[in-house]
Parts: structure tokens; sequence; C-alpha cells
């Protein structure tokens, strides 16, 4: 087993070698190899060869997968036509959703994906659809600021070639609903008629909140619900993931028992229903690595073998990864890995302690080992997540076989439970929200690092309950020493930094050892440009100031703004330190 879990690892590192600089490969390496000079079992001869062969198999796999693939030309409009492969969201005032282009410019093409941006847009977009569109296709955009987001580097691990752009007078029409007999395809229309059936629930908002349980649809939850799970730290119960898929096999286990079926009679039975409702979720990796471990099980289940919890992950992780590599720079994959081996290697809640106690061992196993995940990616802590896991969780649990029953059997009492148990959901929701606010995080430094390392290491390593109790403690200390220095100014005294973010539109940010100042130019640049702040390291509430369509214009001994002038149509990131009237520039072009 030991063995099993050390490859994988290898594999993993494998496959990220062609995108890590030296100085990460070495660390890596050095790690690896302590791992092996730590532990006897795996210094032998067969070990090391497989090691050499996960390696390889990793590192091949994702060079061949990095060669160059298909390029927009600069600033093209382009005509296509193809399909809309994922729900639409909303981004400001625009509708964002991944579409398969399959004819350009009139000439069928071999199909490729695309993001489209279309502001304004006012048509009922639904996944399967066929639209004709017409826009302008860029590449995605660079970071804003060193360590930002890469929009680019995104859209390659989603293979996507670029950014479609629509504007509110740009050309479109509509072709049709799904059509074809294609996995993906026949799951389109399944889904639009599953959702049809759930038109007959009458409260729109407990509606919507079905929707996205079952099905993982979040373009119709209403803005201020995103914002109270997000809040709350109970986002994932709105993704298809990991627990959908159990329930389902479980539930269908179930039935087979009270139908006096054993369960490796019934097992055949739902690996074709956890693989369609994986088709129906979306193909999302998440689901897909929940459907890939499920299949395993039951596989083994119905050949009358025992499945150890370890080696379906390991064979998942690696069949999904071998198919696409991309897939492991996905935050829903990396968290639905994350969180079953949090779920299997923590410690297992003691017999005596009944199902509360199991419930928040589990929760808590969870919550730890995603922890690292969530702070480097959102920056953002919800107080009451452990509460809102163990008292919403349950009812969301129920109200997943409840609204999938309800697409399938749209009976007026079935329709009745799931909407109510919906609005319950949606009152605890809304009370959990109000009880604290989340608490926002800059990206963690080394010691931060450390003390999470700390903390993962004594609640998996820990022998008693004493030591893995200190866990928490040293959790709320790397929060704390977070905060301390996110509160802290950058710029010594006599100090001044000035920096302008983005090319059309910019944020400029000004920082004195007493002061932090946004000048924007539109109201909604101001969630931006705080969240800028954060990724920089300060959570200073920063004074919001509107420029009037003018450029800022101010002095610092003998620097000058308009000095600089010249430099700010061409580059997107421009930062100025000036100390004593001398001043230097740092430029991303």
């Amino acid at each position: 087993m030991e063995r099993r879990i050390f490859c994988t690892a290898v594999f993993v590192f494998g496959l990220l070698i062609p995108h890590q600089s030296m100085v990460v490969s070495l660390s890596c390496f050095t790690v690896l190899a302590t791992i092996i000079l730590w532990r006897p079992r795996l210094r032998s001869t067969v070990a090391f060869l497989l090691f050499l062969t996960s390696l390889g198999s990793g590192y091949v796999r994702s060079a061949y997968d990095c060669r160059e693939g298909p390029k927009p030309n600069h600033r093209s409009t382009i005509e296509v036509e193809g399909t809309i492969v994922e729900s639409p969201r909303r981004w400001g005032k625009s509708s964002v959703f991944f579409f398969q282009v399959e004819r350009l410019d009139g000439h069928r093409v071999s199909p490729f994906k695309v993001l489209v941006r279309w502001s304004a847009c006012e048509q009922t977009l639904e996944v399967g659809d066929r639209w004709g569109l017409r826009g302008l296709l860029k590449e995605g955009d660079p970071p804003l600021i060193p360590g930002g987001f890469d929009q680019r580097g995104w859209l390659w691990t989603q293979r996507a070639i670029g950014v479609l752009h629509l504007h509110p007078h740009s050309q479109y029409h509509y072709l049709g609903p799904p059509r074809g007999s294609t996995p993906h395809q026949l799951s389109y229309r399944a889904r639009a008629w599953m959702m049809k059936r759930l038109e007959r629930v009458e409260n729109e908002r407990a509606r919507s909140l079905i929707a996205g349980v079952v099905f993982g649809e979040t373009q119709s939850l209403p803005p201020d619900l995103q914002e109270q799970f997000r809040r709350t730290g109970t986002s994932h119960l709105l993704a298809a993931s990991g627990m959908n898929v159990a329930l389902l096999a479980g539930l269908i286990i179930l039935a087979g028992r009270l139908l006096g079926l054993g369960a490796w009679r019934v097992a055949p039975l739902a690996i074709p229903a956890v693989i369609g409702y994986a088709f129906l979720a979306g193909c999302a990796p998440s689901i897909t690595r929940a459907a890939t471990g499920a299949t395993l099980a039951l596989t083994a289940l119905s050949l009358g073998r025992t499945s150890n919890a370890w080696n379906t992950l390991c064979l998942s992780v690696w069949g999904l990864l071998l198919w696409d590599p991309r897939q492991l720079f996905d935050l829903g994959f990396q968290l639905s890995v994350v969180a079953v081996m949090g779920l299997v290697g923590g410690p297992k809640p003691p017999e005596k302690c009944g199902f509360v106690g199991k419930s928040v061992v589990l929760t808590i196993s969870a919550s730890l080992v995603t922890l690292p995940i969530f702070w480097w990616s959102f920056g953002e802590l919800s107080s009451s997540l452990l509460l809102a896991n163990l008292l919403l969780g349950p009812v969301v649990e129920l109200l997943f076989p409840l609204g999938l029953l309800a697409t399938l059997l749209p009976a007026k009492p079935l329709m009745l439970l799931s909407e109510w148990v919906a609005r319950f959901s949606l009152w605890m929701v809304d009370w959990l929200s109000q009880l604290a606010d989340p608490i926002r995080l800059t990206r963690p430094g080394l010691l931060c690092s450390f003390l999470i390392g700390l903390a993962l290491l004594a609640w998996w390593g820990g022998r008693d309950w004493r030591l893995r109790s200190l866990a928490l403690p040293a959790v709320v200390v790397a929060v704390w020493l977070c905060l301390y220095s996110g509160h802290q100014s950058s710029c010594a005294p006599g100090e001044l930094m000035v920096r302008k973010i983005g090319r059309e539109k910019s944020i400029y940010w000004i920082s004195t050892s007493s002061r932090e100042v946004l000048l924007l130019q539109e109201t909604w640049q101001e969630t931006r440009g705080r969240d800028l702040l954060r990724q920089s390291g300060s959570l200073v509430t920063p004074e919001i100031r509107f420029l009037k369509g003018s450029d800022p214009s101010f002095r610092w001994g003998d620097f000058s703004w308009t000095d600089l002038k010249p430099y700010l149509p061409t580059c997107n990131y421009l930062e100025v330190k000036v100390r004593d009237g001398n001043y230097t520039v740092m430029m991303i072009l």
C-alpha cells in the first residue's frame, strides 16, 4: 500500500516537472529522496524501478501534452457555430461560458473550445444549445500583478485557445436544442428534460437551489444566495461532487437490499447510473474523479472482491491524469482528491463518540487537509465553516436524492417535500451567514505554511487525541500571523509606492507608511482593487477615490506621475517606489 501511494505521488511529480523551475524540481526531488531514506520499505530494487517508471510515465505524458496547440490570431473577428458545454455564469454585466466550436467562418473544423464573454447578454442560454456567434477572439490576459491570476494559464488548463468577446450589438443566431447521439449530446437532452420537470416547483429560490445541488447548476442561483453559501464556506455543496456520487450509488444498493438482492447483484446496475450522472453533471474533473473511483469500487463489489479506498483513489488518479494531465491543475480536481485523502487517511473516530462526534472528526479531517488550497486560491476562510458544514451538510444530502427523484418522477407530494427541504436549507444558510463575517487573508508566507504543515502532521500523525488537538491552535496562530502581517504597511516612513494596474480602465494604488489609497475609474473596480491589495499582501482598508476623466496628478520630491506618462499605454503593471526624491520603476509589458 505504501509503495502504491508513493508511486502515485512520484507520477504526479513527473507530470509537474515540465511546468516547474529547476529550483522547485530539485526541492521536490530532495523531499522524495528524504522520504525514501526515512521509510525502509521504499529502499529496494523493485521499489526503485517502480519509482523510475512512475516518474518517467508522468514526465513523458506531460511533455507530450505540452506540445503547441492552435492559437488565435491577434484580435481577429471570427464567426463560429457550436455548442454551449457548461452552465453560463455571471461575471459583472457579462455572461461567461465555454463554447465548443464546430464550424469556423462557415467551414467545418476539428472541434476546439473557447471561453465566450458576452457583454449585456439578454438571451436564455442553456447547456447543449447550439448557437452561431460572431465576435473578437483574443488570447487570455496575462497576470495584472506579479503572482496574480493568469487567465492564459487557466485557459490552457481548460483546453480553451482564447476568449471570444461579444458586445451587445454582436451578431448571433440560435441554431437549435441539442441533437446527436454521442454521450454528451444525449446527456444534454436528458438534462434539459429533467430541468423542465423542476419548473413545477413553485418557489423560484427553492427551484434554483435544487438545480444547483442535483446538477451543479448555479446559473439561476440569485447572487445573494451564492454570497450566503460563500460566507458560510459551503459553496462545495452546490457543486456536483463525490458526495452526490456516493449517495447515488448507496441509494441504489440500499434499494436492492430492500428488494432482497445482495449488494454484489445490484452493483452492476449502479455502475451505468454513476457514469450517466457524471455526464448529466457536465463531466467536471471533480465529478469525473468521483465517478471513476465509484466505478472501480462497484466493479470490485460485483466481482466479490473487497476494495481498498487508497487503491481506488490511486487508480482513479492514474487513469484520469493519463487521459488528461491538465486536470491536475483544476481546482475542483485538487479539492476532490485532497478531501478524499483527508477522509481516508485522517484519524478514525472513536466508537463511543456517536454520530455527531464522528461527523465532527470527518469534517475536521476534510476541512483541515483542504485548508491550504482554499487559503491560497481564495484568500478567505469562513469563521462558521465547521458549524455550517455540520448543520447544512446533512440537509443538502437529503435534498439531493429528493431533487433527483423529483426530476424523474414529478409526483406532487415529492415536489412539495423537495421544495420544503430546499426552503428549510435556504433559511438555514441565511441564518448561518449572519453569524460571522469571513476572514480575509493574504497568501500564506513561509512561517504560516510551516504552522499549517505542523497542524496537518499533528492531526494525521498524532498517536493520541491530545497531540491531534494541537492542530487547531496551530491553525489559529497561522491565521493570526497572516492577519497581523497583512495589516502592517509595506512602506517605511518617508516612502511612497505608486502602482498602476491594467491598460484599459486602470486602477491606481498609492501607499505610504500611514495610508492606502485606491484611485478608480468605475464603481465595479472597487471589488477588484481590494482583491488586488489582498493578493499583494495588504489587508489595510483603503481609501476609495474616483477619477473624473483624468489621470492622477501628484508630486513627491523630484518625482511626478507625468514623468512616467509615456509608459502608461503600453504596460500592464507599473510600480514606482520613491524615497527622498529618487525613484525606481518596475514594469510588466
